[in-house]
């Protein structure tokens, strides 16, 4: 079995974790650091866990190998709108402008509220929110080509080349099957 938990580098805890593995691509963790992380999603995964439980396993897992702790801070509520607004419309064009304008603020001064609240620069944030649209829609069974159009990429292989630039492989290659049910003792 192998879960993928796919992290923004700019991120705080991604630059944690570039820091303490300090080498470019993939790379590969000791078993002894892994099986005592990887446990408690397993465990969630082979119960039926639902998407939400799993999440926040994931971030609790990426968080004990940086070495930090998850301290949720609060949001600015400017921050949490935009985002509902950037989700809702995901298949239209973001405009950086108008969710300034939405959250009264100059284009400037958002943007630097958003990378300040979030980590990631608005431009990340809302390709970082196509692929996810894109590739829940693609491992859900639909069509690459729908996908793509629904996440608005210009066409399938426009999100192909951003998958394989953001995560190394096309979507194609990451689409599971079928899954094994099995638990690995």
């Amino acid at each position: 079995m192998v879960a993928n938990i796919l992290f923004e580098p700019e991120s705080a805890i991604g630059r944690t974790l570039w820091a303490r593995c300090a080498r470019p691509g993939l790379n590969h963790l000791d078993a002894d650091i892994v099986a005592p992380l990887a446990a408690p999603m397993a465990a969630a995964y082979f119960r039926g866990a639902d998407d939400d439980e799993l999440s926040t396993l994931a971030q609790r897992t990426l968080a004990a190998a940086a070495g930090v702790s998850l301290q949720p801070a609060a949001v600015d509520p400017r921050v949490i709108a935009a985002i509902a607004d950037i989700r809702a419309c995901i298949d239209e064009p973001i405009i950086l402008a108008s969710l300034a304008r939405r959250a009264g603020l100059s284009a400037g001064r958002f943007r630097h509220l958003f990378v300040a609240e979030t980590g990631v620069s608005l431009r990340a944030f809302v390709l970082w929110e196509r692929l996810n649209r894109a590739l829940s829609i693609g491992f859900a069974g639909g069509s690459w080509t729908e996908a793509a159009y629904a996440a608005n990429f210009a066409d399938s292989a426009h999100l192909t080349r951003t998958c394989r630039r953001m995560f190394g492989l096309a979507p194609t290659s990451a689409r599971v099957e079928e899954l094994d049910h099995r638990q690995i003792a």
